[in-house]
């Protein structure tokens, strides 16, 4: 038990390492019951026909986030380093984290 107060807690990985490098003894004492799997945790899409002047204008702004005070204050709020077009498969761990959470908690079954 962690300070003797819970037995488990739910928490992001990056938590759990800063924690653990604030208080070494915490990586001695505790470990990782479960981890799911890795996922998108947000996301900017457009359509792959989308093609006007915003959507251009919307990647070269993203694509130069960290150049900026602002920008990298929004990466730094979303505990990212730089923003990257990704293909729509990169969601397919995203999807199926959904779908596993819809059977168990929904008793729904994939098509």
């Amino acid at each position: 038990m962690f300070f003797k107060k819970d037995d488990a807690c739910l928490i992001t990985r990056a938590s759990f390492e800063v924690m653990g490098e604030l208080n070494p003894q915490l990586n001695e004492q505790l470990q990782i019951l479960f981890a799911s799997p890795g996922f998108v945790p947000w996301g900017f899409a457009f359509r792959e026909a989308c093609r006007s002047v915003n959507r251009d204008r919307v990647m070269d702004i993203m694509g130069r986030l960290g150049n900026t005070p602002a920008g990298r204050q929004i990466l730094s709020l979303t505990h990212k380093e730089n923003v990257e077009v990704r293909p729509i498969t990169c969601l397919d761990k995203s999807l199926e984290l959904i779908a596993t959470h819809n059977r168990l908690v929904h008793g729904e079954v994939n098509p």
